[in-house]
């Protein structure tokens, strides 16, 4: 069993270009999500108060003063 691992690896080793190109589109998908993920966006959210109870008062007032919302 260790053998064939072995032996799968080293076959791997052998195929550079595979290595190169998995390799560039781990790098290429890493630089997409990230810059996707920086920057100014903030979505709109919308909030129905059914209750209109003091604590969901609160909470709205603290989503406001968020920087996330």
């Amino acid at each position: 069993m260790i053998n064939q691992l072995l032996l799968r690896f080293k076959l791997l080793k052998d195929d550079k270009t595979l290595i190169i190109v998995m390799t560039l589109m781990a790098l290429g998908l890493t630089l997409v999500f990230s810059s996707s993920m920086s920057g100014n966006y903030r979505p709109e959210v919308m909030l129905v108060d059914s209750d209109n109870t003091s604590e969901s008062r609160e909470f709205i007032n603290e989503l406001k003063l968020s920087r996330l919302l």
